[in-house]
């Protein structure tokens, strides 16, 4: 039964999805480009000015290498500006986290200054999470060189042995590495973090059922717990586990659409059991693009899954508050540098553009490319000399179609069969490279 509920699921996904989000704007690279050097990414932003005196951290040059496999996977060739800014930008952060790791129990360093010099122990935290959801997409992307998909395995290998003890972290630390050994295929340690999430959710659904969800609160980066819930459940087959983490997305949503169906994305004020929709409205904080972001990648996971036209509808919603459907009506991304800003009041932006909201908007971007939920506008030109914007030849609408078609997926053991799976302004070139292995422990 479960063979043939798998091999309808494929067929299903082979159709061209329900819904689709349009005219997404063309992907262009310059921002990204310029907090990007040869040691990593700058983390912060002061407006559009990198701030080098923040330096680097581990959970934003493995959301660049997440960003960086999608590049190729969705079609841009070494032959293309931004595909040889993918791989680039892979080889720079195979490096750096390997050198961030310090420690067989998989504890890392997190924060790098810009002159080269581990600012903190090496500890355990969702950086060490995000770090194997970062090498499980390298490793299980088939377009990635065989060379780099061979290091993350290892890297990701080696930091699975300790997994497990992420979850005495945090819950969110374990749902990005159950992300990474998911994408990368890895049962074992998936089964273990399927367990520890799944758990979490039964306990604190036991305790009342009207909050079905992981935790007493909603946080920061909410979709990411019941998307790694799924992916890990489809991979090991358990889908009493899925099924429970289905009900928990669908839980979540009804508590961040607002009565206009508008996303409404939990403020950085969170929101916690027992308060009342009027209380969380009145004073909820800045919305975060990691959560919109979330939002839009767990419904995709959800439309592989189980093909139901309501998960496109949403993973559309989720990309689209960026586009200006949000509460204020206003764009999170920049299309003429391809920055994202850095959080969503009543008010208004807030101005900075640092690395992970522009990375969050991407990651979600060609996820729903994938799925063939978004068809993005392309002008098909060449990208003419050294600039970082766009690519060329084959256009985003065309590699949509095509990754439909193959039903693309950076798991080769999903459940839907895939094929593979302050600061002063920025130097014009970037600083003579500091080589990763000379940084200071």
């Amino acid at each position: 039964l479960s063979f043939l509920r798998s091999t309808a699921l494929v067929i299903l996904r082979l159709i061209p999805p329900p819904i689709q989000l349009t005219d997404v704007p063309e992907p262009r690279w310059d921002h990204v480009f310029r907090l990007s050097d040869d040691t990593g990414l700058l983390e912060h932003a002061r407006n559009a000015i990198a701030r080098r005196e923040h330096g680097y951290c581990v959970d934003d040059v493995a959301r660049l290498a997440i960003v960086a496999a999608d590049l190729l996977a969705t079609g841009y060739g070494p032959e293309t500006r931004a595909g040889s800014l993918a791989y680039r930008w892979l080889r720079q952060s195979l490096r750096f986290l390997s050198a961030a790791v310090a420690t067989s129990s998989g504890a890392m360093h997190n924060q790098l200054s810009y002159r080269g010099t581990w600012e903190d122990r090496p500890h355990l935290g969702d950086h060490v999470g995000r770090a194997m959801w970062g090498l499980g997409v390298v490793a299980g992307t088939s377009a990635v060189p065989t060379e780099l998909r061979t290091r993350a395995t290892a890297l990701l290998e080696q930091l699975a042995v300790g997994a497990g003890a992420l979850g005495q972290v945090g819950l969110r630390s374990a749902a990005y590495a159950l992300l990474g050994v998911a994408r990368a295929g890895l049962a074992t340690p998936a089964g273990e973090l399927v367990a520890l999430l799944d758990t979490a959710l039964r306990t604190t659904t036991a305790t009342d059922p009207t909050w079905r969800w992981f935790e007493p609160e909603l946080t920061y980066d909410n979709a990411r717990l019941p998307q790694a819930l799924l992916a890990g459940a489809a991979l090991t087959g358990n889908d009493a586990a899925a099924a429970r983490a289905l009900d928990a997305l669908d839980w979540y949503a009804g508590r961040v659409r607002g009565p206009d169906g508008v996303l409404r994305c939990v403020g950085n004020a969170w929101y916690r059991r027992g308060e009342s929709a009027t209380q969380r409205r009145e004073d909820d904080g800045d919305e975060q693009p990691l959560d919109a972001a979330a939002f839009a990648e767990a419904f995709d996971e959800a439309w592989r899954y189980r093909a139901d036209p309501a998960d496109a509808q949403r993973a559309g919603l989720g990309l689209s508050w960026f586009l200006g459907t949000n509460r204020a009506g206003l764009r999170i991304l920049i299309e003429s540098t391809g920055a994202c800003y850095d959080g969503l009041s009543p008010a208004g932006v807030n101005a900075n553009r640092g690395a992970e909201s522009t990375l969050a908007y991407y990651q979600a971007l060609f996820a729903l490319i994938r799925s063939g939920l978004a068809v993005v506008s392309d002008p098909a030109t060449p990208a003419a000399g050294p600039g970082p914007s766009q690519g060329s030849g084959r256009t985003l609408t065309g590699r949509a179609i095509m990754t439909r078609q193959i039903a693309t997926d950076r798991s080769a053991a999903q459940r839907v069969v895939s094929s593979g799976g302050a600061g002063a302004a920025p130097p014009a070139t970037p600083p003579a490279n500091r080589p990763v292995t000379d940084f200071v422990n």
